[in-house]
């Protein structure tokens, strides 16, 4: 189980809910559970624009690339290459121009 969390969300109280959730899951069937925290990281895992004015939204250090490594390790694959990505798209109405 991967929990992830940043920790300037105003939304969820990252510290106090990824402990909250932790204990319950250890508590029950689930044997390990993987807390990340990004600092200064929003509830999307996004950061704050450094300057004031506009700037692109960019996503916490390493928080892409925790997410990857974490999903590499609990399947075993190893290196990204083993994997496959399969997109899904649910049916258009009738009539609807893609």
């Amino acid at each position: 189980m991967l929990l992830v969390y940043g920790e300037a969300d105003e939304r969820v109280p990252a510290r106090r809910s990824a402990a909250a959730i932790a204990s319950a899951l250890l508590a029950g069937a689930e044997r390990s559970a993987t807390v990340r925290l990004f600092a200064d990281a929003d509830h999307t895992f996004r950061l704050a624009s450094p300057s004031p004015g506009f700037a692109w939204p960019r996503s916490a250090d390493g928080y892409p690339q925790a997410v990857i490594d974490w999903v590499l390790h609990t399947v075993g694959a190893g290196h990204p290459a083993d994997c496959s990505l399969v997109v899904t798209q649910p049916p258009r109405p009738a009539g609807a121009t893609p």
